[in-house]
């Protein structure tokens, strides 16, 4: 693998490369699902209105919402305040964890008093000049503006430990959150020299290309990623997405290709039967199997998809019109 293959300067988060500043305006929108433990129950994200049933469950869905890179941060800060307090002691080494856990979402929330609280905790556990406090040390300084100081806290850490990854991780949240999205692309591809397993990296990577719409770039770390997980039906769609928008008819014959792949694994994928029918569409007579047939195929599970609903009018407006401008190109 050639992780540098793409240095010059073009996708889901809530990720360990989250700026903390942008993290607060993600906080209330993460659309990842509720935790299993909780499923039976109605919403615990409105905590305000729902405490958990016990310590347990609490500690459940925070293990669950680390796990899964999930950074519902308002939701946690409800959680730990209901926790900590009485609970802490029966929480045995993971309480760690979730101080640091409440620390981050007390920054994305801006919530000083916390963060002070959670603060002193690991301080005291830790010492401030270990590693883990001083990293948080740097994204306080990261949520209050302070690029610079953290950066060369983040320098000074890696001096000491050039194979920290976590840290590495600061320093490209630190150039995102400016906008330096050719350094940090560079930074990224040479972190990735050395955690090549790092999919997360991949992923924050394939996005920054695509901002500075490096498309080939972004395709290259969706190769890698499908073939590090060949059943997650999003990188195949993705990808397809990036091929069709280069264009020219190999590309589209290929997106054709992953955007049906896509639906194999995700047979109700409403993003993939689009981009199936565009692409579909646009190489009638090319490749494997019938263009047409496939666009036909596209559009009649569009059609049972949307049935019955406010939006199939526009649906079939919209798949005519896509018929009329192929036809006209």
């Amino acid at each position: 693998t050639h992780t540098t293959h793409h240095t010059h300067t073009r996708l889901t988060h809530t990720r360990a490369f989250t700026p903390v500043a942008d993290a607060r305006t993600q906080s209330n929108r993460n659309t990842t699902p509720l935790p299993s433990a909780l499923l039976q129950r109605s919403r615990f994200g409105a905590m305000a209105e729902t405490e958990p049933k016990n310590w347990q469950e609490a500690r459940t869905v925070l293990r669950e919402w680390r796990e899964n890179n999930v950074r519902k941060s308002d939701e946690i800060l409800r959680i730990c305040q209901w926790l900590l307090p009485k609970s802490a002691g029966k929480l045995g080494d993971e309480v760690w964890a979730i101080y640091e856990q409440a620390f981050v979402a007390a920054l994305d929330c801006d919530n000083r008093t916390l963060q002070q609280q959670y603060h002193k905790q690991l301080r005291e556990r830790f010492g401030k000049e270990s590693v883990r406090v001083q990293r948080l040390d740097g994204m306080q300084m990261e949520s209050r503006g302070g690029w610079d100081k953290a950066e060369q806290l983040y320098a000074e850490l890696l001096e000491k430990d050039p194979t920290n990854s976590s840290i590495m991780k600061r320093q490209v949240a630190v150039l995102v959150a400016q906008r330096k999205h050719v350094e940090a692309i560079k930074l990224l591809n040479q972190y990735l020299e050395t955690f090549m397993t790092d999919f997360e990296a991949w992923q924050e990577l394939a996005e920054l290309y695509l901002k500075q719409q490096d498309y080939s770039g972004a395709g290259f770390c969706f190769e890698e990623l499908i073939l590090s997980n060949p059943y997650n039906h999003l990188f195949h769609q993705k990808y397809a997405e990036i091929l069709y928008t280069q264009g020219g008819q190999e590309n589209i014959l290929l997106a054709r290709r992953y955007f049906a792949q896509a639906l194999q694994l995700n047979p109700k994928s409403v993003r993939a039967l689009h981009g199936l029918y565009l692409a579909s569409l646009k190489t009638t007579n090319k490749g494997r199997g019938n263009g047409k047939d496939l666009a036909a195929f596209a559009k009649e599970q569009l059609l049972e998809i949307y049935a019955g609903t406010p939006n199939e009018a526009i649906l079939r407006s919209a798949l005519r019109a896509m018929v009329g401008s192929d036809e006209k190109n």
